[in-house]
């Protein structure tokens, strides 16, 4: 029994030790990916708009039968868009 409590306190001992340790130890360096809408969206009234056709961030299309146009689903801004031809750009579906 004796054996068995000796054991037990130096394992409680050594993983407290262990982590006050790592506690001051450097933390990698690690780059958080910044979201796409920062880097490549403008930012106006409506929420963000994309210029130009050439954006591989869409997770999926969808067809909009009332419409008659693909919706493109924005993964970081949980957001619809569409394409207008006219100013080329995607635009919000909402907007």
């Amino acid at each position: 029994m004796k054996k068995f409590f000796v054991a037990t306190v130096a394992l409680v001992l050594g993983l407290t030790f262990a982590g006050v340790v790592s506690a001051h130890e450097p933390r990698p360096y690690v780059r958080v990916a910044r979201p796409y809408y920062v880097d490549h969206g403008v930012r106006f009234n409506g929420g963000y708009y994309y210029r130009g056709y050439d954006h591989p961030h869409w997770s999926y299309r969808v067809w909009d039968v009332r419409c008659g146009r693909y919706h493109y689903y924005d993964p970081c801004l949980h957001v619809y868009y569409y394409w207008n031809p006219t100013l080329s750009c995607y635009y919000p579906v909402g907007y």
